[in-house]
């Protein structure tokens, strides 16, 4: 029998890569109008007199005072807060308003470019789902729309968490390309919407990480955490909430361009049961900024968590904290 070519060879090495190409950009598109289709199949949007904002509901509806609103982090959606929903074992009997903020998903940027526009839309969003009271959560960036709801709308909640909160200035989160306007500008972020943008460099990134054994993002970890392994299923959890980019970016964005802007020293004007969450080995939102909220906030009680990351701050002790509070509240 002849021996192939090293020109055949080659042929057919370049057909199959050519066939490898052609799989990854035919699953790539499926995946891109699956992952989308399933987030939208989730969630729904209401017209409020703020703007349009969508949310999830999850839980009893029909509960008369048990109501929580979780408002997510920097980025996220609706699913990220539908994932801390799960973290912190909220039972059936609980009613969960998760929104999108303003730029995330489907909530329209123009819903909210500011916290306290922000704020304004998660309080008409309320009215239309006739919701007089309501316990309200924020996470990490959402603390600063949690907080604008209490400073604003105080006759709508009756207790505030806030969990690894950002509350004031703080260098890591000045970036230079957000500092030089006033008012935010949705027209100048380049979204990448296109085929091969930003969601499809995140595909590759996401299917990457997938398959990447664990030891190389324990690594990345701080070796005095207490629970390594849960902080890594919840990255790969929350890492989903990122996806796709181009639905987040505007959100992701002014998210920042606040960030710069906050006060080395602001004032929380509060004066509802609050209960700041934080771990002091927080790697992402450094433990001072829980602090100043609780010791700012009239009345507040700092919950310190110890030896977890800021996906696993949320853990046994902390999720028993949290519910002692909602029964509180509920008495």
């Amino acid at each position: 029998m002849a021996k192939p070519s090293v020109k055949s060879i080659a042929i057919s090495l370049l057909v199959l890569a050519s066939l490898a190409v052609n799989g990854v950009i035919l699953h790539y598109n499926w995946w891109r109008d699956s992952f989308n289709a399933e987030l939208d199949k989730q969630s729904q949007v209401i017209k409020t007199v703020k703007g349009a904002v969508e949310y999830l509901s999850l839980g009893n509806v029909a509960t008369e005072k048990n109501h929580l609103m979780i408002l997510h982090g920097t980025a996220g959606g609706h699913d990220a807060g539908e994932i801390l929903a799960d973290w912190l074992a909220l039972d059936e009997d609980t009613h969960v308003i998760v929104p999108s903020r303003p730029g995330y998903l489907r909530t329209p940027i123009h819903s909210g470019l500011t916290p306290r526009q922000s704020a304004d839309a998660m309080a008409a969003l309320l009215d239309e789902l006739k919701i007089d009271k309501i316990t309200v959560l924020g996470w990490g960036g959402g603390a600063l729309t949690a907080m604008a709801m209490a400073q604003y709308h105080p006759q709508k909640l009756d207790g505030l968490v806030l969990l690894s909160p950002l509350v004031k200035h703080d260098e890591k989160f000045n970036f230079a390309n957000q500092n030089s306007a006033r008012v935010f500008n949705p027209a100048a972020v380049y979204v990448e919407r296109d085929f091969f943008g930003r969601d499809f460099k995140a595909y590759l990134q996401w299917q990457g990480h997938q398959w990447a054994p664990d030891f190389i993002f324990k690594g990345l970890l701080p070796d005095k955490l207490a629970n390594i392994e849960l902080t890594l299923t919840r990255l790969k959890q929350i890492a989903s909430t990122l996806l796709p980019p181009s639905r987040r970016e505007l959100g992701r964005q002014n998210d920042y361009f606040n960030f710069a802007r906050l006060s080395a020293t602001p004032q929380l004007d509060i004066r509802l049961p609050t209960l700041v969450i934080h771990s002091v080995d927080d790697e992402i939102v450094d433990f001072a900024q829980g602090r100043y909220a609780a010791e700012h906030i009239e009345g507040a009680e700092l919950f310190e968590v110890k030896d977890e990351s800021h996906f696993s701050t949320i853990n046994a002790l902390a999720v028993g904290k949290f519910h002692a509070f909602l029964e509180q509240l509920r008495k």
